[in-house]
């Protein structure tokens, strides 16, 4: 159990670092102009709610509630889904990595 629970630990942390690494590297490709995005349509309802189903557990775990209202029509823009997805991912961690 303990092991197991070290485990959990070690490999959350791993993926914290990944996410921290992939976003420093994203940024550097940006500062020197060769950040290469996937522009399509997509529907930022998809988006959100994506993210919201994602967080779901780990807000409960952190004792927030997690509500995902969506407009009735589609949102659409052009954007690179990877780089967008990563927005309301980063929002919704930090807002449930925190505790008041």
């Amino acid at each position: 159990e303990e092991y197991q629970a070290t485990l959990t630990t070690c490999l959350r942390a791993a993926s914290g670092m990944q996410s921290l690494v992939d976003g420093l590297l994203t940024l550097a490709r940006a500062d020197a102009g060769r950040l290469e995005m996937n522009l399509r349509p997509l529907d930022l309802r998809a988006i959100a709610a994506d993210a919201a189903e994602q967080f779901q557990e780990k807000a409960a775990q952190a004792g927030v509630t997690l509500e995902c209202r969506l407009a009735p029509e589609p949102v659409l823009v052009a954007a690179d889904s990877q780089f967008l997805a990563r927005v309301p991912a980063n929002l919704l961690a930090r807002a449930t990595g925190y505790q008041v």
